[in-house]
């Protein structure tokens, strides 16, 4: 797992992330902010309204990243749920970063509650560990 230090080193060589946020890199990884564009699982309609992607209860939504990646084939990662969230009754989030994976992450946000979920365009919603390929 890359660490702080590793992180900020490999921007620019083995990981690109634009725009990158640098208060954003935490001290093993980076979280990944809310675009403006998601739909929803069921309805196959947009989500987003006024600043806000809104995940119906009970319902999936799809949600692309404000950031796009490139990793070259000397790192992976893998993709975390934030606590803030599933407090709020969001489901897991666990899936893989493939080393040379170029373009914005789409990340599924299951609303296992019986409220909507409200995520304001340009917040935090998950959180991306890198590590070394041998």
């Amino acid at each position: 797992m890359l660490s702080i230090v590793d992180l900020k080193k490999e921007l620019g060589k083995n990981i690109y992330i634009y725009p990158v946020h640098i208060e954003s890199i935490k001290s093993n990884s980076i979280d990944l902010h809310v675009s403006n564009y998601a739909w929803s699982l069921s309805s196959k309609k947009s989500i987003s309204n006024n600043g806000y992607i809104i995940i119906s209860p009970r319902d999936t939504g799809l949600v692309y990243t404000e950031e796009s990646i490139y990793v070259t084939n000397q790192i992976g990662g893998s993709y975390h749920s934030k606590v803030t969230l599933v407090s709020q009754g969001v489901g897991h989030i666990g899936t893989s970063l493939d080393a040379q994976y170029i373009g914005c992450s789409l990340v599924a946000i299951h609303n296992l509650s019986d409220s909507p979920i409200n995520l304001k365009v340009g917040s935090e919603f998950v959180t991306l560990q890198f590590d070394y390929l041998n």
